[in-house]
């Protein structure tokens, strides 16, 4: 009694775009190393949004990467100043 609406969502099938030129060098080695050669879209634009000062929030199903999509921007600015600091 307390469900105003119930909405069911069809998955999707994932879209994927190369490392972004502008990553960091340091970064972008490591994920290569790691076998990362391309992210999901959300994780490009999640971390361009960060970059640009916005404030972000992912609401994706469990193993879709948003663990990485705030790291990838955080560990960015870390490499570029190391005295930034990121809150959880």
């Amino acid at each position: 009694s307390n469900i105003v609406d119930l909405r069911i969502i069809p998955g999707q099938i994932a879209s994927y775009v190369p490392l972004p030129d502008d990553c960091h060098p340091v970064l972008k080695r490591a994920l290569q190393n790691l076998k990362f050669d391309q992210l999901y879209t959300h994780q490009l634009e999640c971390r361009n949004h960060i970059r640009e000062g916005r404030n972000v929030i992912i609401t994706t199903p469990t193993s879709s990467g948003k663990s990485l999509s705030f790291n990838f921007a955080i560990v960015e600015q870390l490499l570029l100043d190391p005295n930034a600091s990121a809150l959880y």
